[in-house]
């Protein structure tokens, strides 16, 4: 029986010591999405055209997907690489499990200082070589989400 606790003690003792390790490298932070709203937000289309995988889907809020790292592109380029619209975001989190990465937010879509869209996006990355790249995408108008 002492022997089962103290495999208990260990195993709890490893996997704080890889949960510290992955916050020191910074993969559980929110820079992944942070990185990927700076890029709508100031009209950086190359980021996506780094980041998405080939095989990204977006899910939209009322049923539609889109699959296809082009189809993706084009879509964040039409729906949102606008002057007049930016994202804000709040109360993001983000999991990490080996080489996939999950996040979520609640987001607010403006432009000229009105709100128009409130909702709740959520994020899959995958470790490819070693980029992250965004494999899915879901986003849901009028969620006020998890806190």
């Amino acid at each position: 029986m002492k022997q089962f606790g103290l495999m208990i003690i260990i195993a709890m003792f490893c996997m704080s010591s890889a949960h510290a390790q992955d916050l020191v490298k910074g993969r559980l932070d929110t820079s992944l999405i942070d990185q990927a709203i700076a890029a709508i937000n100031n009209q950086k289309i190359d980021y996506f055209e780094k980041h998405l995988a080939e095989n990204a889907v977006w899910l939209d809020e009322d049923g539609h997907a889109i699959a296809g790292k082009r189809r993706v592109s084009n879509f964040i380029q039409r729906s949102f690489m606008r002057t007049e619209r930016k994202i804000g975001t709040q109360n993001v989190k983000m999991f990490t499990s080996g080489d996939s990465t999950w996040g979520y937010f609640n987001y607010e879509i403006q432009a000229e200082g009105k709100v128009l869209i409130n909702g709740l996006s959520s994020v899959v990355f995958k470790k490819i070589d070693v980029d992250w790249q965004i494999v899915l995408i879901h986003g849901a108008h009028n969620v006020s989400g998890h806190h």
